[in-house]
């Protein structure tokens, strides 16, 4: 946060149960925590930001910017947490991108190597 602080006004906000700041009477899921952020970012006078977070913070900006889309001008996802099931490289590839997803083969032939 200090090389960009030079440049930008710069905020590291501590989210409700995490370090410093006060615990909230039950445990926010990622959409509590993400409806804090937009609030805070109003208390604070910030209409629009752009964004930084590493894994968990990134599910929280994506929270935000799905319930919240008027607070993002920008996100910058910095290593996002991943489903359970698809953490392999090619399941997270198929996963995200019709036009990369296996063709399935008709019949085991097209599986097979054939033998020269």
């Amino acid at each position: 946060a200090e090389l960009p602080a030079a440049h930008y006004r710069v905020f590291v906000p501590d989210p409700p149960g995490f370090g410093k700041s006060e615990k909230p009477p039950r445990t926010l899921d990622v959409a509590g925590l993400s409806d804090s952020l937009a609030a805070w970012m109003g208390e604070v006078g910030l209409d629009r930001a752009a964004l930084v977070g590493n894994p968990f913070g990134c599910q929280i900006i994506v929270e935000l910017a799905l319930r919240h889309p008027e607070r993002v001008e920008r996100a910058v996802l910095q290593g996002p947490t991943t489903d359970p099931q698809a953490r392999t490289a090619l399941r997270q590839i198929t996963s995200h991108s019709p036009s990369r997803r296996p063709r399935e083969a008709s019949s085991a032939s097209e599986t097979t190597p054939k033998k020269t």
